[in-house]
């Protein structure tokens, strides 16, 4: 028993701290590893003790994972979803394996003290590193940093920090008194103050205190009747009851005269993506588009040239049900999720089952605004504390009978799903070792794996454009079958398109293809930048125009192409076209035009009032003002700390105004300007196809974007003049 004990919770404590993270994503190795440790030894257990069904629950379970079977086999990538089935499987027999240990006290606390030791080991080592950063900036700038903090690579966003922080809560509450809980509860409660307000996860803050008051109302009210029995006791009631109505008035008088930008600011551009959701799920309101599908499916139905936003999930876990499963999926786990509820119901007096309860039903409550399915170490915690609130009703085993229906109906999935699985693992490989000989320019070795994966995983576009990639380069003909087969199974995907106008020598041809790209793009200005130079090379120069503004849309480093360093020819007439398309395109993208505006103001060489801080410190820089340059650069860094216009601005104020000590100290956090190699191919994270990508993929001979030499501001109002002793130019 001791040996089964340190066994489970090694195998908890790997997959919690390590193989359950986004590593999985970027390197398909450990997703194989992750698969025999983790996946394999449930398949055994399944296959040795799982019977049953037990109970309504484990029907539902059942129903629930065969609704998204089904909808895999109409979906637009059918061996993507089936895939994603896998997956599923895997959490169906995590829920049945843990339902089954969670009977016996020593097995679950074991699994809960290693659960719990890897998400307070990631909590406190995060807390450590966001204090270490917000300590060096204000050593260097002597005021109070900026919330949001740095991504923990490991993890994928920092959102997910207050979620880690309120699934350790159950998992400590499950584990027996004595000083190792006591020493875990107070590095948890110490990280949890640090990273819960830096992560700026307002999600998990909605979970946390929805959480909190589900807990309070199950135990009666326990909480709010102590409080309202303190108050009474002081006679402070019918004044604390005053001042809480007051505040209410003042909260929603503030709310209600600043309801658009609260909005704006509380969803964080999730409109858009919700309303892509919608349009997926319309399109086949029956199946949906299919599990994992959303991220390059969106793509068809984004703003047309300016679409800032690259997501993966729809950030709502029920429209992502819809869109990926249409009705039929919604309603199998909208189904689960009820049979659950009525099943905790009675188990819901033990406060460690209450506890989990209250979580889960707070986990539920930020699933509305974000999505951690991407991380399969807090689907599995999830799924356990599912498993270990709703114990099971009849044993998964009945001595004397021998029924094989559960166990069968997963073989059958299983078997369903094992051979894409194989498929999915393949191509990843490959496509993974055709990416790392793209970046080494070895590129008969990269056709030749982005063939195999292609062969592996056919419906999966970028392995397609990675093949057409590798054999452009290598001066094949094919290589436009290659992209436009790209094309043909991710049409909303722009990468396709610009690569084919790159091997188009029609010019009405690459225009066309070049704006189909430019429509689609996210966050990506070459297309409408190759355009540009398109249409006033075929002396359409009105529609020219357009598409470079399009372009400083979405890069707004562009704007040196019409500065003294640029290629561009832009009198005080184009530059007055260009702000007044960026008024027009930028806020149907839900984009703010000012920065563009701004840098037109800085090229045109005036000064407004209106200007944003930085672009007043560096314009009131560049005509003399020196003090009143510094003190707007000062307010710029207070107001926006870690923005780098204003790290930018303040650094050009220093030089501009012969501030050696200020210009260093500046530059020790922005680091040294380093113009991009533009032919350096890199692998990159993406967030189209689920995995990394390479940083390009148009062919030899596509238009490379023109970087700067320079920084801003200095790409758009030239060098500044030499101060003594230091007369080098930045």
């Amino acid at each position: 028993m001791t040996l089964l004990v340190l066994a489970l919770q090694v195998w908890t404590l790997l997959f919690v701290g390590f193989f359950g993270s986004e590593l999985l994503g970027s390197y398909p190795v450990l997703r194989i590893a992750a698969q025999l440790l983790f996946v394999a030894p449930l398949l055994v257990w399944a296959a040795l003790r799982l019977r049953g069904p037990g109970d309504r629950l484990g029907w539902a379970v059942l129903v629930a994972l065969g609704a998204l079977l089904l909808v895999s086999f109409f979906s637009a990538d059918v061996q993507g979803s089936l895939g994603s089935v896998g997956l599923a499987l895997a959490y169906a027999l995590t829920f049945f394996a843990m339902r089954e240990l969670g009977t016996v006290p020593r097995l679950r606390t074991a699994m809960a003290i290693a659960a719990s030791i890897g998400l307070v080991f990631w909590l406190a080592m995060t807390a450590i590193w966001w204090i270490q950063e917000k300590v060096a900036w204000v050593s260097v700038f002597g005021s109070m940093p900026d919330i949001e903090s740095a991504q923990v690579f490991i993890w994928g966003t920092t959102n997910v920090f207050p979620i880690l922080s309120l699934l350790c809560v159950p998992l400590l509450r499950w584990q027996p008194p004595g000083p190792g809980r006591r020493g875990l509860v107070i590095v948890w409660a110490v990280a949890s103050v640090v990273v819960i307000p830096l992560s700026n996860g307002r999600a998990g803050w909605v979970g946390m205190v929805v959480a909190l008051v589900v807990y309070d109302w199950l135990s009666g009210w326990r909480w709010a009747g102590g409080v309202a029995r303190w108050l009474r006791e002081r006679r402070a009631l019918i004044p604390a009851g005053v001042v809480a109505l007051l505040a209410l008035v003042a909260v929603t008088q503030y709310v209600a005269t600043r309801f658009d930008a609260l909005m704006a600011a509380a969803l964080d551009g999730r409109g858009p993506i919700w309303q892509q959701a919608v349009a997926i799920f319309l399109g086949d309101p029956l199946t949906g588009g299919g599990p994992s599908t959303y991220p390059w499916l969106r793509l068809t139905h984004v703003p047309a040239y300016t679409d800032p936003i690259q997501v993966r999930l729809a950030h709502d876990v029920p429209l992502l049900t819809l869109a990926d499963g249409g009705l039929i999926l919604f309603i199998a786990f909208a189904s689960l999720l009820m049979v659950f509820a009525i099943a905790a119901r009675s188990h819901l007096a033990d406060a460690q089952r209450r506890t989990a309860f209250a979580v889960l039903v707070g986990f539920a409550a930020a699933s509305l605004f974000d999505d951690f399915s991407s991380l399969p170490a807090v689907m599995a915690v999830v799924v356990t504390l599912a498993a270990w609130t709703v114990p099971p009703e009849t044993s998964l085993a009945p001595a004397g009978r021998r029924r094989f229906p559960l166990a069968a109906a997963l073989a059958v999935v299983a078997v369903a799903v094992v051979i894409p699985v194989v498929g999915v693992d393949r191509a990843r490989v490959a496509a993974a070792a055709g990416r790392e000989a793209a970046v080494r320019g070895d590129w008969e070795a990269a056709s030749q794996q982005f063939s195999e994966a292609t062969d592996a995983y056919p419906s999966n576009a970028g392995y397609w454009l990675g093949l057409g990639l590798a054999l452009s380069e290598r001066g094949s003909t094919t290589a436009k079958l290659a992209y436009e087969q790209a094309r043909l199974l991710s049409p909303g995907d722009p990468r396709p398109y610009g690569a084919l106008a790159a091997l188009t020598s029609d010019r009405d041809g690459k225009i066309r293809l070049l704006d189909a790209a430019a429509r689609r793009t996210i966050s990506d200005p070459r297309y409408a930048f190759a355009l540009g130079g398109q249409l006033d090379a075929a002396g359409r120069h009105a529609e020219a125009i357009q598409a470079y503004a399009i372009a400083v849309i979405l890069d707004r480093q562009l704007m040196h192409q019409f500065g003294p360093d640029g290629a561009i020819a832009a009198g005080g007439e184009v530059l007055d076209e260009i702000g007044r398309i960026v008024d027009t395109l930028a806020p149907q993208a839900g984009l703010s035009s000012d920065g563009v505006r701004w840098d037109l103001d800085l090229l045109g060489g005036g000064f407004d009032q209106s200007l944003g801080l930085p672009w007043q410190a560096v314009s009131l820089a560049a005509h003399g003002n020196a003090a009143e340059a510094r003190a707007a650069a000062a307010d710029a860094l207070r107001s926006a700390p870690y923005d780098r216009s204003a790290l930018r601005a303040a650094q050009a104020v220093a030089r501009m105004t012969c501030d050696r000590d200020r210009y260093d100290a500046l530059t020790s956090v922005l680091g040294p300007f380093r113009p991009e190699l533009p032919s350096q191919l890199t692998i990159v994270r993406e967030h189209v196809y689920r995995e990394d990508a390479l940083s390009s993929y148009d062919p030899p001979d596509s238009l490379v974007l023109p970087e700067p030499d320079r920084p801003w501001p200095w790409s758009l109002i030239g060098n500044p003049q030499g101060c003594p002793d230091w007369p080098d130019a930045p």
